[in-house]
């Protein structure tokens, strides 16, 4: 039986949705906004404090349920390539488990510097001047299993390492240094990020406890948010899709900067 009632659970399942409609809309995001709305909410509305370990478990659940979900939806759009897709499952999920095996012994801000640099290097391939003519989601795309593998796997390491998806340098990654179109960065992200959040949280559900009743509801809250942000990212036009990641991934590495600082 839950320690929680069923008010505590409905709020965690609407965090869920909300932080997987955005996330679901821009790529990226998601731990952002379930981290201080757990952490800050709980306590306000209810009285009730989650301690940071069991927060990290749900955001990486919800990654985990979001992504899942996303690549059927991507593939139904056409948005998934096996070009792209193929070279990188292997490495994703081996340098993330390396990741999740390292953090276990590295000390919080280890994680938070790794986290920031991450985001600062994915901020700047968002700058490299971009090209509208080579944002066509059905262009014929060029096959580099080799660089995708290499991505894959730092992103995988760096992922695992901080508990976290990814996708905030998987997708600036792709946008910018591969060139390639902005629907199919996310579509891509969201097979990456499944992988490696898997592994993460497999490696806490190992080291860790975890309550069931707040992950069921923060992943019924991801599905539905995933379902409706991605259809209704389709209709946002491509260069205000490219602008709102570029905020996202740009304000989280100021925020984590401001944090170590």
């Amino acid at each position: 039986m839950s320690a929680y009632g069923p008010a505590f659970l409905a709020y965690v399942a609407g965090v869920g949705v909300f932080a997987a409609f955005f996330a679901g809309i821009v790529g990226v995001g998601a731990v952002l906004l379930i981290a201080p709305l757990l952490f800050f909410g709980a306590p306000l509305f209810f009285g009730t404090a989650i301690d940071f370990k069991e927060i990290s478990n749900l955001t990486t659940f919800a990654v985990v349920i979001a992504a899942a979900r996303a690549i059927f939806i991507y593939r139904g759009f056409g948005l998934l390539r096996r070009e792209v897709i193929g070279p990188m499952g292997v490495p994703a999920f081996l340098f993330s488990a390396l990741g999740v095996v390292l953090a276990s012994f590295a000390r919080p801000q280890a994680i938070q510097v790794v986290f920031a640099v991450a985001s600062l290097v994915g901020a700047a391939f968002l700058l490299i001047p971009y090209h509208r003519d080579l944002d066509d989601a059905t262009r014929t795309l060029q096959r580099n299993p080799l660089p995708y593998a290499l991505a894959a796997s730092i992103v995988g390491f760096v992922g695992g390492f901080a508990g976290a998806g990814g996708g905030f340098l998987l997708i600036p990654t792709l946008m910018g240094v591969f060139r390639l179109p902005t629907r199919i960065a996310l579509g891509t992200a969201s097979f990456t990020g499944l992988v490696i959040a898997v592994v993460a949280f497999a490696g806490r559900i190992a080291l860790l406890h975890v309550d069931w009743s707040l992950v069921g509801a923060i992943g019924i809250g991801s599905l539905l948010g995933t379902e409706v942000g991605i259809r209704f990212q389709q209709k946002v036009p491509t260069l205000v899709l490219r602008r709102a990641v570029v905020c996202v991934v740009g304000v989280s590495a100021v925020r984590l900067l401001f944090q170590l600082g």
